[in-house]
């Protein structure tokens, strides 16, 4: 706030950094002040809009450091999520797969020699008691 005060184009000189100072540490405390900074700026020809625009350009290149940060984050965001998809994927596939092996196993034992006599036996004892 204060290196926007002493901005030549907006308020204060050189000379007056104590009451810029002074006027930038009060700006969020005090209506007073806040009131002699909209009075200074009105006879510039300027509004409060001025104090947030040069307040931007002062930190332009913090603001683009982050901006590329957040840029950078949000593109490995990305390509983990799509990792997780892959790996969702192929795990879908593995389970997949291994419930069919356990299912034939289990089709295999149940049409097995034992499997299919049991189940033929079962068969004749059920025909041969309903018929008496």
């Amino acid at each position: 706030m204060k290196q926007v005060l002493r901005n030549p184009v907006f308020i204060l000189r050189d000379d007056d950094e104590e009451k810029a100072y002074r006027l930038a540490s009060r700006w969020f405390q005090r209506r007073g002040s806040k009131r002699e900074v909209r009075k200074i700026l009105r006879e510039r020809g300027l509004d409060e809009e001025a104090i947030h625009a040069e307040a931007f350009r002062l930190r332009l290149d913090e603001l683009e450091k982050i901006e590329s940060a957040i840029a950078d984050l949000e593109r490995r965001f990305d390509r983990t999520l799509r990792q997780i998809a892959r790996y969702r994927n192929e795990l879908a596939v593995t389970v997949r797969r291994s419930s069919e092996r356990v299912l034939q196993q289990i089709d295999l034992k149940a049409s097995g020699p034992d499997g299919g006599e049991e189940e033929a036996a079962d068969n004749d004892n059920g025909a041969s008691a309903s018929s008496q």
